[in-house]
Parts: C-alpha cells; structure tokens; sequence
C-alpha cells in the first residue's frame, strides 16, 4: 500500500498463457495439464509499473514466425529477459493462478522458488462476492468480457486436431490473433484488479493471503492415495457388477439392465409391475432413496405396506434393490477419478477449492473426499478386507 492507503501498483506482474496441449485441462486440472508431455506455451504476455510507468510485454514460443517488433520471438521455455527481472520485485497476478498459471510457470518455464510468488484473482473475487472467472467478471465489472475470437482460437488451436495427436499450425496472422487475444486477457486483468478488486483488499485481505498461502502448502503437499487398492477394489467391485448384471437380465427377463439401476423411474416402473411401492416414511411419496431401501433391506421386508392380504413379495424385487444400492455407490468412481489425478509420487493434489462457497468455506474438487460415506468404522474389518483385496490381486 501507498502512504495514502492506495495499492502500490509497482509491487506486482500480471501475466497470462495460451497453452496448446493434448491433456484434458477441465478433467485432469491445471498441475497434471502443465506437467503433461505434450503441453506447450504458445504465447504470453505481461503488465508491470515501473513507478508510474506502465510496462508491457508479448512473446511467442512458434519457431520461423516473425510477427512485429513489440512481438518477442522466444525459444520454447524462455521467458523475455525484462520479464523475468520485473519478476524479481514484484507479486505475480493470474485470472487463475492456483488452477493454471502458477503451474505453467513451474513446468513450462522452470521459475526458481524465490519467484514463485503469486496472487490469483479468484480468491479475491471470491472474497467480494464476485464471479471468479475472468469472462463473468469483466461483464458484471466492466460490461465487457474477454476477447470474442478467443473460443474459436483456442478451439483451432490449443487442442490436437480431432482424431490426431498434431495441432494446427500457426500462419502469421492467425498467430498474430492469439497473442492480441493473450494480451487482450492481460488487459481485462490488469483493470479489473486496478479498478475493482485491489482497492478493496484491505487488511482482512492482507490476513487472508496467510490462509491462501497455508492453503496453497496444502494443495502442494497433496494426500497419499494406495494405487494398488484403489486397482484391487476396482477389479472386484468389476467382477461384482458382472454377476449382477447376468442376475439382473435373468430376474427380469431383460426388462431391466445394469444401466437401468441408476434410473430411478425406470427401477419404480418396474417395481410397480411387481407390486411394490416403497414409502418414505415421512413424506408418504414412493422414494428409491437409501434411508427408505436399507431399513427395509434390514428387515427383509417385512413390513411392506403393512397389508396381511398383500401377495407374498417376488424375491427377485429384494435382489433388484439390494442391486441398486450396489451399483449407486460414489466409491469406485472415486477410485477412478482419483487413479486419474494421482501423481508419481502417489498424491492426490488440489482437493479444495479456496472460498469455493458463497460463505467462504472450501468446495472439493477432483476426487471430492467430503462426500465419501461417512459412518462408524471397523478398523479391524477394513484392515481384513484390504489384506484379501491385495492378495487376490497379488
């Protein structure tokens, strides 16, 4: 801050990427994208003061394109020298530093621990109120969002070309469009921060880096996950749904498939067929919901609809249900997504999202440990289970 309460200006960079890579950003996240053998910088740009001249920056990394002279040409993973000296002083500000560009900083460009300072964005939007993404932001803020060429450039561009592992090559006046487009983000950036989100930072905002940075050591650190058993649940919890699924098409006479467990109408159309309705005892309406199957699993039954009368219950109703439990469960998907993340090193990183909720509390993200099933737990059970899941897998 100024002696006049205002942001120092010179006291941060803000900077942004345009990658082009062959990993799936969305499903596998920022870290794993930049680590990702085929990820590439394709441009970058940079803004900076230097007391109260604004400085400016543009690169790009594509060998045997000249574009203008305040275009840079750089080898791949080199950064422009007055960039990395601006670094030395300075904070380094992302749309989403944490989810991208820190991470493309790391892998791409090799930036040395003492640069790595940052400052995202989306955790300030978040703390305000705001929407955190860049496009949103800029529409509510500033009645303009990103540049409207970008969607189909990096469509054209940032993926390999449908069915291939090659990307499109660059002209340069294509090339020339995604560095206007970098620094068009840069741009957006740059005034949204200077004019909406930095002036209102204050001292709760100096508290919160403390707990962004604590949060950050965490993301880093990652948690262990056991490839191995996470492989041995899978492959029985495959073997299971394979029995179920030949169950299935022999109790119904093919009216019901392994796919169709996970439609509630489709599973109430056919119980109704055999005569059952099953009743949320609260609210008196037909519910497939676990608080209403399991009691009534418990007590095979029994206490269906309380009728004498009633026909004796078709058992292949109770196996239907008790598949359906089965098949819902959030685990081997879990498993799955979290086979996906892990890194070499065997953790899973980035689980949280910082301020991810309007009230300020985290949201997970990737595998969503928060929501795996929640309940007592038999230690000497699951240690019993996990020797013979690892045996058999042995």
């Amino acid at each position: 801050m100024t002696p006049d309460g205002q942001p120092d200006l010179s006291a941060y960079l803000w900077i942004d990427f345009e990658t082009r890579s062959a990993c799936d950003l969305r499903k596998y996240g920022g870290r794993i994208y930049a680590a990702h053998r085929s990820t590439q910088v394709i441009c970058g740009s940079a803004i900076w003061y230097e007391g109260d001249e604004e400085r400016t920056c543009e690169w790009h990394h594509e060998t045997g394109i000249a574009l203008t002279e305040n275009v840079l040409a750089m080898p791949p993973r080199a950064l422009p020298a007055t960039v990395v000296e601006a670094m030395r002083a300075r904070v380094l500000v992302a749309a989403n530093a944490d989810g991208f560009d820190r991470h493309i900083a790391h892998h791409y460009y090799g930036i040395p621990p003492e640069l790595d300072r940052w400052r995202d964005m989306q955790h300030t939007a978040r703390r305000l109120g705001y929407p955190p993404a860049l496009e949103k932001l800029g529409q509510l803020l500033l009645g303009h969002g990103k540049n409207e060429e970008g969607g189909k450039l990096i469509r054209m561009f940032s993926l390999p070309i449908r069915g291939t592992s090659t990307f499109a090559r660059f002209s340069p006046v294509t090339l020339g469009k995604m560095v206007r487009y970098c620094t068009d983000d840069t741009r957006l950036m740059h005034d949204l921060d200077v004019q909406f989100l930095l002036p209102y930072e204050g001292e709760s905002g100096e508290r919160e880096l403390a707990v962004v940075e604590q949060h950050r050591v965490q993301m880093d650190r990652g948690v262990a996950f056991d490839v191995d058993l996470a492989r041995a649940i899978l492959a029985a919890d495959a073997e299971n749904q394979a029995r179920i699924r030949a169950r299935i098409d022999e109790l119904t006479g093919g009216e019901l498939t392994e796919r169709d467990l996970n439609s509630e109408a489709k599973v109430k159309k056919w119980l109704k067929a055999k005569g059952f309705e099953p009743r949320d005892p609260v609210t008196g309406k037909v519910s497939l919901a676990k608080k209403v199957i399991e009691p009534l699993l418990a007590g095979e039954l029994d206490e269906e609809e309380g009728d004498e009368d009633a026909p004796p219950l078709d058992p292949a109703v109770i196996t239907i249900l008790r598949a359906r439990l089965g098949v819902s469960r959030v685990t081997s998907g879990k498993l799955e997504t979290g086979l996906g993340l892990v890194g070499p090193d065997g953790r899973v990183r980035d689980t949280t999202v910082y301020h991810g909720a309007h009230t300020g509390r985290w949201a997970g993200r990737g595998v969503q440990v928060q929501n795996l099933p929640r309940g007592e737990v038999d230690q000497q059970a699951i240690d019993e289970a996990v020797a013979i899941l690892l045996q058999v897998k042995e």
